[in-house]
């Protein structure tokens, strides 16, 4: 998804105190243990303006939708099974390529058996067997 179409939302669901954070992380797809360092410095510097800001940004957007493209990523199980997000900075949001490798394998490792299993199937006689009396 480019950054043209993404939508900022607050995820009150997922996040901590309104889910700000969390939703500006997503936006900027950045680590939210990163925003909420950033979030946390402007409020010991500034606390008024930092006060302000997130509380206009409480009442300013909207929640995250429900449903599937409203669903975090955490939420998604099957989102996970299909896409694999991997971060090419530390400050990015996704995960190390290490992790997305070990997670691909497992991936290919359940296929792979499947696909095994398939084959001892079609390959059977009783499935030749069973296609030829079909065919009559």
């Amino acid at each position: 998804m480019n950054q043209s179409s993404k939508h900022l939302y607050r995820d009150a669901k997922a996040g901590k105190v309104a889910g700000v954070c969390i939703g500006l992380a997503d936006y900027f797809n950045m680590e939210v243990w990163l925003v909420r360092i950033i979030v946390i410095s402007i409020f010991l510097f500034n606390f008024p303006l930092a006060a302000l800001g997130y509380g206009a940004a409480w009442l300013m957007l909207d929640k995250k939708p429900d449903g599937p493209m409203g669903q975090s990523e955490q939420d998604s199980s099957s989102y996970h099974k299909t896409h694999i997000h991997v971060k090419s900075k530390v400050w990015q949001s996704g995960e190390l390529p290490k992790q997305a490798l070990a997670e691909m394998s497992q991936v290919f490792d359940k296929l792979e058996s499947k696909i095994g299993q398939m084959e001892k199937v079609v390959t059977s006689d009783s499935f030749k067997v069973d296609r030829e009396i079909n065919r009559l």
